[in-house]
C-alpha cells in the first residue's frame, strides 16, 4: 500500500533529486524520497542495535564483575 503525501523541499534538495531522476538512477523525485526515507529508517535501526548491544555488554561486565 502507498499513501501520498505531500513535502516540501528546498531548491538545493529538488535540485539533487531531479538530477538523480534526470541520470536514470531513480524514475521519479518520489522514488529518491523512497529510498532517503528507508536509509533513515536502516539507520536508526542500527543505531537502536548498537545501543542495544552496548547496554548487554555492560550488564555482561557487571555480571561478571569486569570494569567497563
Amino acid at each position: 500500500m502507498t499513501v501520498k503525501s505531500s513535502v516540501s523541499l528546498t531548491d538545493r534538495q529538488y535540485a539533487f533529486a531531479r538530477t538523480l531522476v534526470d541520470e536514470g538512477r531513480y524514475a521519479s523525485v518520489s522514488a529518491v524520497l523512497q529510498q532517503g526515507v528507508d536509509l533513515l529508517e536502516q539507520r536508526l535501526e542500527a543505531e537502536e542495535m548498537d545501543a542495544r548491544l552496548q547496554r548487554l555488554i555492560a550488564r555482561k561486565k557487571r555480571a561478571h564483575g569486569v570494569s567497563p
